[in-house]
């Protein structure tokens, strides 16, 4: 067996039978599917399994909803293929021969992880991202393009897992040092943090060719005091051991911290735009250890490319609370005039 592709599922009826057709559409078959379908309470069970029914090479484990990383924990560990991959289950593949090109590329070159590119799909249009072709060592890795996983400008390698082919032997044992952590954001960087810190993960490579499309949904409220910077908060930790075990750049660690800067901005514009923000939750975002850290370093080494940066670090709540709604109002504005103008 050569390939394993991993779909966690939760109540996805809606798209998940595009996502499997586009799988058995492919050209190559020495694969297996692997379907957790993670408690899902719509149809997305009964349709995988008349999937399973049709078809053979598809596996379907049903467990109790744990949530993506869990689901992704157990597919991988039932994974038989040499290599492995992953879809999520409101996406697809957009070529026939994404699997034979990638498969042939990982033998050919005795990859450890191929990277491929992929397309955003929106409501009205769609967008390539493209990766340009690109080899490098376990070494150079960590001197050169770890900030753009550890979320710096995504050139060579994205954080995301489902737009790479994984050696699966080596991802198990990531998965393994990782433990059971249940993440609702961040999972996938938190899990190539672990794998691309693995020793034996010798050989990286990116490819230009878009394989893959990836549905952005928008909308949806981005609650910063309901879970989501406690999962940044492990993130973080995960990316500063990361650092330090491989000497990273100044550079780097600086560009981590302003992406903390960066979170925490986007967790309350967001949540305002929805619903609205309040000066405790300002306070809040400001008490979690990966924000305090970063207010403390940027303090000793400004960044002046990013005025939100000055007033970020000066912990005056009132201002930031202030501008967080004044940046919200814009948002509001420039989402009612493309629901008016295309909708």
């Amino acid at each position: 067996m050569k390939l394993s592709i991993i779909i966690p599922a939760y109540n996805a009826e809606k798209y998940i039978d595009k996502a499997i057709r586009s799988v058995v559409k492919q050209d190559f078959h020495d694969y297996e599917l692997i379907i957790v379908n993670d408690g899902s309470a719509d149809r997305t069970r009964q349709i995988c399994e008349r999937w399973q029914a049709q078809k053979g090479g598809i596996k379907l484990i049903n467990q109790e909803n744990s949530g993506s990383s869990i689901a992704r924990k157990n597919g991988l560990l039932a994974a038989q293929g040499e290599y492995c991959t992953f879809l999520d289950a409101d996406d697809w593949f957009c070529t026939t021969d994404a699997f034979q090109k990638l498969v042939d590329r990982m033998q050919d070159h005795r990859l450890d992880v191929l990277q491929f590119s992929y397309k955003k799909v929106y409501k009205f249009i769609s967008k390539n991202v493209v990766f340009s072709e690109h080899s490098e060592s376990f070494d150079e890795f960590w001197r050169t393009d770890c900030s753009c996983l550890l979320g710096g400008n995504i050139s060579h390698i994205a954080p995301n897992v489902w737009s790479k082919v994984y050696r699966t032997e080596l991802l198990k044992k990531a998965v393994e040092l990782r433990g059971v952590e249940r993440l609702f954001v961040a999972d996938d960087l938190c899990l190539n943090l672990i794998f691309f810190s693995l020793p034996e993960v010798q050989k990286i490579e990116s490819v230009p060719w878009v394989c893959y499309a990836y549905r952005q949904f928008s909308g949806g409220v981005f609650k910063a005091n309901e879970g989501i910077l406690d999962d940044y908060e492990i993130a973080k930790r995960a990316e500063f051991a990361a650092m330090q075990g491989h000497n990273c750049p100044e550079a780097f660690v600086k560009q981590c911290h302003v992406e903390s800067a960066y979170i925490v901005q986007a967790a309350c514009i967001k949540a305002s735009v929805y619903s609205d923000v309040t000066l405790e939750l300002v306070k809040k975002c400001y008490s979690y250890q990966f924000v305090k850290d970063a207010v403390a370093y940027l303090k000793t080494h400004p960044e002046g490319s990013w005025p939100y940066l000055d007033l970020f670090v000066s912990e005056d709540y009132d201002r930031y609370l202030a501008e967080v709604k004044r940046s919200a109002k814009h948002w509001r504005t420039r989402i009612k005039r493309f629901v008016r103008k295309f909708i």
